[in-house]
């Protein structure tokens, strides 16, 4: 709100930023776009999953998969959700000179997957002073209103997940 601009939250595809922000619930059956306060929305484009908010700016659900359609948007602040997954890593490379040009920032939120690109992100920001950096595991989020307790991961194990899934996608 200090800075109106236009900031996206950035998913693999645009389909799934519809199906896992846009339409999306959280485990109590909200809906996820309710984390918005009404009082600063002053118009919603469902078509275009996009709010106007009462300082100007923009925010608007996004997919990598098809960059090329929204480069010269002019972006302050981006979200890549999913990271590791991006359909299109690359949409990085072009929307980060924008990014750098108007003083904004880029957050990349995610479970590893493999040594992909998500893993290079994350190795990188690791060495990087300019980056933050932080792995958030089971037992870090435990307590302080995350979901899956050790006896909830210790059911995955017996219930046949193997060690490399657990590890991926708990630690």
């Amino acid at each position: 709100f200090r800075r109106p601009g236009i900031y996206w939250h950035m998913l693999p595809t645009q389909a799934q930023g519809r199906k896992v922000v846009w339409d999306g619930r959280t485990k109590d059956g909200r809906k996820v776009l309710d984390a918005w306060p009404e009082e600063v929305i002053t118009h919603r484009r469902n078509d275009e999953m996009k709010l106007e908010l009462a300082n100007g700016s923009l925010w608007q659900v996004v997919g990598s998969d098809n960059y090329d359609s929204i480069v010269g948007s002019n972006p302050k602040g981006i979200v890549f959700s999913e990271w590791a997954i991006a359909a299109k890593p690359e949409a990085w490379e072009y929307f980060r000179p924008i990014l750098a040009e108007n003083d904004g920032w880029a957050a990349f939120i995610y479970t590893p997957r493999g040594l992909n690109h998500g893993y290079s992100t994350y190795t990188m920001a690791m060495d990087n002073p300019e980056w933050f950096c932080e792995l958030q595991t089971v037992d870090d989020t435990w307590g302080r209103g995350g979901t899956m307790s050790p006896e909830k991961v210790q059911a995955e194990r017996e219930a046949g997940m193997s060690e490399l899934a657990v590890q991926q996608e708990f630690y």
